[in-house]
């Protein structure tokens, strides 16, 4: 079976942007993605991978999302696919968000605003069991 990566992200430009930098971190196939712009749709999109017993890899998870919380999403996935590497993806660095994100099961939180090398390295390094984290989030949580 093929590595699978959910994206949920609500800004059409930042969802590219992930699964560019994902595909290229980790050589994700175009058709074993599949992206969700809001709360509803990754609830379906879990559920369907889950009847179809078609588990993720991987998910980037923005926590802001239009109709609900990210979190709320990452908690279903993980409840789903307890094997799968869950990380956020946010502009979102308040310590409760991070702490809630963490004790939800997320093994990484990426700020959307890093260089490109930089989220491609963490996302590459988080395959080897390191944690994927923004250093301005490492030192907070430090």
């Amino acid at each position: 079976m093929s590595h699978r990566l959910l994206v949920i992200e609500d800004v059409a430009a930042a969802r590219d942007h992930l699964v560019q930098l994902a595909r290229r971190a980790l050589d994700f196939q175009p058709e074993n993605i599949v992206t969700a712009a809001t709360f509803s749709q990754a609830r379906a999109a879990v559920l369907s991978a889950f009847e179809a017993n078609l588990p993720f890899q991987m998910a980037l998870i923005d926590i802001a999302l239009p109709d609900g919380c990210g979190i709320d999403a990452l908690r279903d996935l993980r409840t789903a696919f307890p094997e799968t590497i869950c990380i956020m993806t946010t502009v979102m660095a308040a310590d409760s968000t991070i702490v809630s994100a963490l004790a939800g099961g997320a093994q990484g939180y990426l700020l959307k605003g890093q260089r490109d090398d930089l989220i491609i390295r963490q996302l590459r390094l988080i395959e080897s069991g390191v944690p994927a984290i923004s250093p301005p989030i490492a030192r907070r949580i430090i």
